[in-house]
């Protein structure tokens, strides 16, 4: 009932009355044990909504309206008000669209975002290029791969040459793993000697390749850069991905040559601590081969020389030892 208005004590006053025709104020005060005051109150709130008139042979008196005459009556009131509250519903709901589309049309109007979808490696070079040469002041690259081919330092090798010697800032973070590759790592001490800034992590989330903090371009296939790229200009995501940048880069470590990679026996190094991360959320080994861009032989070696040092004889109990120890969170 109060979905149609009718208050609970209203009702209970109007439920006595139909029950006991011709009750009084003070006989409804005494059958309910509520005072006068708020009898009367009931009552006018009764005959707000029709459902008492005043009695034809007493004078003073009120009596309730049937049922089937008051409450249908208060229902076809309460459906003619939806009716209206729909048909106010259904004017806003147009304006809304209406407000819709022109924050959509200002929005387009004032944005400057660009977004291309690259396919091959042909494409994909051929803008790097051209974004090379367009360069102003930085060029911030991450590169997941571990070793680098020797297609990859070809080409990179001309454009990083004319970047630095057009004093563009030039900062790459490698996979650790370059370390255990003979090539890779005499051609990041190559581009460290030009004046790049060079730093390693022991894993990276994808690849990325950001120009003065404008343009960014990132593989659409994280397990397969080739197949495709992106470019995006001059939209919210090229911010996420500067600002994930940065973040790699004040985790990572500056490349130093002849720098130990043996940590003692008590603790891990940032490759082991990496593996045994990736193995406790589940990963396989080739999958965490390729995250850190060793072989599958590696990881396993790794994996083994762990479990010797910890004294483990299965790989939960690895990854037990590696929480009670404090070089991964508890499984």
């Amino acid at each position: 009932m109060e979905f149609l208005g009718l208050g609970e004590r209203a009702l209970k006053v109007y439920q006595e009355m139909l029950h006991k025709p011709g009750i009084g104020v003070e006989d409804l005060s005494e059958e309910l044990g509520w005072p006068p005051d708020r009898i009367h109150r009931a009552l006018d709130e009764l005959a707000e909504q029709q459902l008492v008139r005043p009695s034809w042979e007493a004078s003073g008196n009120l009596q309730p309206v049937s049922p089937q005459i008051g409450l249908m009556a208060l229902i076809a009131r309460r459906e003619v008000a939806l009716t209206r509250s729909q048909q106010d519903l259904a004017q806003c709901k147009v304006l809304a669209a209406q407000l819709e589309d022109d924050f959509l049309r200002s929005v387009r109007a004032h944005d400057t975002s660009e977004v291309e979808r690259l396919i091959g490696i042909d494409s994909i070079r051929a803008r790097i290029e051209q974004f090379s040469y367009e360069s102003r002041s930085e060029v911030m690259s991450v590169a997941p791969d571990g070793a680098q081919t020797h297609a990859n330092r070809d080409a990179g090798r001309p454009l990083n040459q004319m970047l630095l010697d057009r004093g563009v800032n030039l900062r790459t973070i490698y996979l650790e793993s370059i370390r255990n590759d003979r090539e890779s790592l005499k051609y990041a001490h190559w581009l460290m000697d030009s004046g790049a800034q060079i730093r390693t992590l022991a894993t990276v989330p994808s690849r990325m390749l950001i120009f003065d903090r404008e343009i960014a371009i990132a593989p659409v296939n994280t397990d397969a850069s080739g197949s495709g790229a992106l470019v995006v200009k001059g939209s919210a995501f090229v911010v996420a991905m500067c600002s994930l940048f940065d973040m790699l880069w004040r985790e990572s470590l500056p490349l130093v040559p002849n720098e130990p990679t043996q940590s003692p026996d008590d603790s891990a190094s940032d490759k082991e601590l990496a593996i045994l991360g990736l193995l406790a959320d589940g990963h396989t080994d080739e999958t965490v081969a390729r995250r850190l861009g060793v072989s599958v032989r590696t990881t396993r070696r790794i994996t083994a020389d762990l479990m010797s040092r910890t004294g483990s004889r299965s790989r939960f109990e690895l990854a037990v030892q590696a929480a009670q120890r404090g070089w991964i969170a508890t499984p």
